[in-house]
């Protein structure tokens, strides 16, 4: 007879060995294209989400190089992997930042994820939709927006110097006109280059705007410093006119700049100064030594005793006066750090190639100055600490010079890279305007 008893063991057996076989393979995944139509220059992004169990192991993801087969006529411009875990489940996301060169339909080619489970492997194939890319003329006329370039007469954007060195300042200049009858509705922020996968900082950032004769000019510039080697890409961004009937978009893609790491000159193996070892304790005691130790000892004994009769001579001696101390320098701060700057500006260490000490003295000036201004121990502090204790104080462009200086002098003190002539030549005077920022 079957009773409750004999039916609840059975069910918790059957619960187990269906939580063993199929929870822990059990995943859900999701992929999208967005926008889908696109239109030729827009950014495109294709996302993957895919969430499983702790109790899997993620064994293969589509990869970075995906996309690849597509050539040039729909471009990877970034590639971000996601993953967060919450309530024993795992949440991958992939994005592939894209942009489309050329109308067409694009297939992307089939992928997957495997997941092992129990010494099993599951594979998840995903088949993501066809893109279509439209020309601006061919958008959907259902589309609350409009796309034309009638009031854009030119547009420019230039990366320069393009290929520079790592820590040299650069510029990414972006102009463009239009009709006098459309306004500016949004422009490429402050902040652009905020998301960008690199280690890039931003020194200023102006907008200027002036009239010509049928046309308003508007020029933007980035004054900028990377601190990585190797080449990378502007993010795509977009300018947005307003006029009487339409709203106008115009993409702008990403220019490359190439950043090269210059290298100090090696010191050739003959020109290394080598010094022999020489012990220090004999490893044994001939009569030399036991001789010598007896003066050592002797001649301290004697030294003592003259230092007691001295000391018992010199109470009994009328105190002489005093020698006056040196006068304390009453000088502003900023100015006194300043001179101190121009001493090092004319040190052998500015002028060689010894820049590893020139930077290293630098530095500690600069620490110093903040140790006096701020009442606080920067000398104590790591270069990440100061940043940070300066950031919820300081001004956006005052806090970039600082950035750029204690960067550029870790990269030279530690990684050992030459900084190049023009920022060397600079760097003093840089030095002397965050004094002078900050000496109110």
């Amino acid at each position: 007879m079957i009773t409750a008893n004999t039916i609840r063991p059975l069910l918790i057996c059957l619960t187990a060995l269906f939580c063993l076989t199929v929870a822990p393979n059990a995943a859900t995944v999701s992929n999208h294209i967005s926008p889908n139509p696109a239109e030729t220059g827009g950014d495109i992004r294709y996302s993957i989400t895919i969430q499983y169990s702790t109790q899997s192991k993620l064994r293969a993801t589509p990869p970075k190089t995906l996309l690849a087969s597509l050539s040039d006529a729909v471009q990877l411009v970034d590639y971000k992997l996601n993953k967060t875990l919450k309530n024993n489940i795992y949440t991958l996301k992939i994005d592939y930042f894209l942009r489309a060169n050329s109308p067409g339909s694009f297939t992307f080619p089939p992928h997957s994820f495997s997941l092992e489970s129990n010494g099993k492997t599951q594979n998840y194939p995903l088949s993501p939709p066809s893109l279509q890319v439209l020309a601006p003329q061919a958008l959907p006329s259902t589309d609350a927006v409009t796309k034309s370039t009638a009031s854009f007469h030119h547009v420019s954007a230039v990366v320069s110097p393009n290929h520079i060195t790592i820590g040299q300042p650069f510029q990414y200049t972006l102009s463009f006109s239009y009709d006098k009858s459309s306004q500016i509705d949004t422009l490429p922020p402050r902040d652009l280059f905020q998301r960008a996968p690199y280690d890039i900082i931003l020194s200023d950032y102006t907008i200027s705007n002036r009239l010509a004769a049928t046309q308003n000019i508007t020029t933007l510039i980035y004054d900028l410093v990377l601190f990585e080697v190797g080449d990378f890409m502007i993010p795509t961004h977009t300018i947005t006119l307003l006029n009487s009937e339409t709203i106008e978009r115009y993409s702008v893609a990403g220019e490359q700049i190439t950043v090269t790491s210059v290298l100090p000159k090696a010191t050739p193996p003959n020109e290394i100064p080598f010094k022999d070892i020489i012990g220090l304790i004999p490893t044994s005691f001939p009569l030399i030594y036991v001789l010598m130790m007896l003066a050592v000892i002797l001649l301290t004994v004697v030294g003592i005793g003259l230092i007691v009769i001295y000391r018992k001579k010199r109470i009994t001696t009328p105190t002489m006066q005093a020698v006056p101390e040196t006068p304390i320098d009453t000088r502003p701060i900023h100015v006194r750090y300043m001179e101190k700057l121009d001493l090092l500006r004319q040190s052998d260490a500015y002028q060689s190639d010894h820049y590893d000490q020139f930077y290293s003295e630098l530095v500690d000036i600069l620490r110093d100055y903040f140790s006096e201004r701020y009442s606080h121990p920067f000398s104590e502090m790591t270069t990440s600490e100061i940043i940070v204790y300066f950031e919820s104080i300081m001004p956006a462009k005052v806090l970039s010079k600082l950035k750029v200086i204690l960067n550029s002098s870790q990269l030279v003190k530690f990684a050992r890279i030459a900084p190049n002539h023009d920022f060397h030549n600079s760097i003093i005077d840089s030095c002397i305007a965050l004094i002078t920022d900050t000496s109110e």
